[in-house]
């Protein structure tokens, strides 16, 4: 089927730029140009909140440091204490 001129969208986005305002305080507008369609586009992009991004990145950090930590504890137990010879004496078969 093909679609008829006057039928309304279905789906409306929502990141979708809204429709820009005609300007109130001339008679005459001057045309839309793609320049200012693309600067107005950009700053309803730039507005978006990305601040729940800041505490999930401090997360994956403690995370990955306490593991850095945990890998040194270990590297450090098993090559400078008599734990390291237990457990290496009870890999061996």
């Amino acid at each position: 089927m093909t679609k008829k001129k006057h039928q309304p969208k279905k789906h409306t986005f929502k990141h979708a730029a809204p429709a820009a305002a005609p300007v109130t305080g001339s008679a005459t507008a001057a045309p839309q140009t793609s320049a200012t369609a693309t600067s107005r586009s950009a700053a309803v992009i730039d507005t978006r909140d990305f601040s729940y991004v800041n505490h999930d990145l401090r997360r994956v950090m403690i995370f990955a440091a306490s593991l850095i930590i945990l890998e040194l504890a270990l590297w450090l137990a098993m090559d400078y204490t008599v734990l390291g010879s237990i457990v290496y004496g009870l890999i061996k078969l």
